[in-house]
């Protein structure tokens, strides 16, 4: 009823009309039978239906290595192939990013479709397709809280997010650059951060994977990071690079005049700079190095102590919150809130 709650009565209706749903499958094992007597039977209770939904193939329980269970949902299968009934069968996919069940069930069907939710979105993705193109990476569609209809999502250009941040001493500031994409069916997500500690930007992902409504886990990432000379990956660029990671999963970009400094713990809450840090800060602002209207996003002890005036001091307790103050319209977090 949700996916009508936007249609004119009498088109509802209509639609409802041609839907019957049924749980006289108890499982996989009596799908034959009951497409015989239900189905292809003239007088069968679904006779002329041109659509079957199964929902959900391990929704009770099948184990992958159930041999007799799936032999029996194939030969379901091509008895409604053989009837030009098109099937559609709803399925799991494993920790290793594989479609759940036998591996000859990725082989026996013409199409996959895997959908991942990602903030207040859905990426879809095709990993097989014997009728036309496939697209593993997957495309972003939007989907309606109301009526759960999904469409296009107009971010539909992945992003390569880039978060500004400021070194201190004669560099001033920097770029921190992230972009991640769905891994290809069957490989497990990677991180790529080549010449960046690697244990502490396993660290930071960890952090940001607990974001409410963000599964950065199920991705692969390429984390870099424009830093001049000799300078190295400082403690307190992790919030940049959270931005920056968070940025390029919700494919928006990062408002140009925000600039971030801080600690991310494991609870996302960002910590205190360092003193020295402050007084380049202070010296850095007092001097006009910042530009006017530059937001300076930092924890709230740290911005008792830095000047305010054409650059905006904004204190910053967790990510979420820089989230939510960089990209208002995005319901990461109220939504995040209710499923917690």
């Amino acid at each position: 009823m949700a996916m009508t709650g936007d249609w004119k009565p009498a088109e509802a209706e209509r639609a409802m009309g041609n839907v019957e749903c049924s749980d006289q499958v108890p499982d996989l094992e009596s799908l034959p039978s009951f497409f015989t007597h239900n189905v292809l039977n003239p007088r069968g209770e679904f006779a002329g239906v041109r659509l079957l939904i199964i929902d959900s193939l391990q929704g009770d329980g099948v184990a992958s290595n159930a041999a007799r269970k799936y032999a029996r949902f194939y030969e379901f299968v091509r008895a409604a192939k053989s009837a030009g009934i098109t099937v559609m069968a709803i399925g799991h996919v494993n920790k290793r990013g594989q479609l759940g069940g036998p591996k000859d069930l990725e082989h026996f069907v013409d199409a996959v479709w895997r959908v991942e939710k990602v903030a207040d979105f859905r990426i879809c993705a095709v990993t097989k397709n014997r009728f036309g193109a496939e697209k593993p990476r997957g495309i972003p569609l939007l989907i309606d809280p109301k009526t759960t209809a999904l469409r296009p999502s107009p971010h539909i250009e992945p992003v390569t997010g880039s978060a500004r941040t400021f070194l201190g001493g004669n560099y001033g500031e920097a770029e921190l650059q992230a972009s991640l994409s769905l891994p290809m069916p069957g490989m497990r997500p990677q991180i790529m951060a080549p010449g960046l500690p690697r244990r502490r930007i396993e660290q930071i992902v960890l952090a940001i994977t607990r974001v409410p409504m963000l599964n950065l886990d199920q991705f692969d990432l390429n984390v870099g990071a424009l830093l001049p000379g000799e300078v190295t990956f400082k403690a307190w660029m992790g919030l940049p690079l959270s931005i920056a990671l968070i940025s390029s999963c919700i494919r928006r970009a990062v408002p140009q005049n925000s600039v971030f400094l801080g600690e991310i713990d494991l609870n996302r809450q960002v910590r205190p700079l360092p003193i020295n840090l402050v007084g380049m800060l202070t010296e850095a602002i007092s001097d006009g190095r910042f530009t006017a209207g530059t937001r300076l996003f930092v924890s709230p002890a740290s911005a008792e102590e830095l000047p305010q005036g054409e650059v905006q001091i904004v204190p910053c307790d967790s990510l979420d919150t820089a989230v939510a103050l960089n990209w208002s319209d995005l319901n990461v977090l109220k939504e995040g809130n209710e499923h917690e």
